[in-house]
């Protein structure tokens, strides 16, 4: 059984910020195994080799806190 998604596959920051943690994970399940002496799927260590996908913020929810006093998001370049 599969579990249920907790982001919306539609918001690229929900998705990238999923990847990260999921990546991040990885490399701390690598690396508490190799201290421990246990072996590590091949599917875990491939997912920790991964890249970190870049942080995608597309709103600011407190007023002011990307500098705007709107509470608008940063320009975009």
């Amino acid at each position: 059984m599969t579990s249920r998604r907790k982001y919306d596959p539609r918001s690229k920051e929900q998705v990238f910020d999923t990847l990260r943690r999921e990546i991040l994970a990885a490399r701390l399940k690598v690396t508490l195994d190799e201290q421990l002496g246990r072996t590590t799927s091949s599917t875990v260590k491939r997912l920790s080799k991964m890249k970190l996908p870049p942080i995608v913020r597309t709103y600011c929810p407190v007023d002011d806190a990307c500098g705007y006093s709107d509470g608008t998001s940063l320009p975009k370049n």
